[in-house]
């Protein structure tokens, strides 16, 4: 499922970025088991993986659940 997230300038001291903006998923119509990494693609389908990084926490998802990612818990950078 591709996911939107608005994401803040790079800081070009720590060369990170964050999302600016809650990141909804959609309310899970059934169970999807447990959240424990995410990837950042550069497209919706067909499209290449950028960087993908275990979460600082797993969570589970069961129907009816809604994962949201709050302003700046993601932060991607680059070394």
């Amino acid at each position: 499922m591709a996911i939107t997230a608005s994401m803040t300038a790079a800081d070009p001291t720590a060369g990170s970025s964050s999302n600016s903006a809650a990141i909804n998923f959609p309310v899970a119509g059934a169970d999807w088991g447990n959240i424990a990494f995410f990837g950042i693609f550069d497209a919706a389908t067909g499209g290449n993986m950028l960087m993908k990084a275990p979460t600082n926490t797993t969570r589970q998802i069961l129907a009816g659940d809604q994962y949201v990612v709050s302003p700046g818990q993601l932060a991607a950078s680059l070394d």
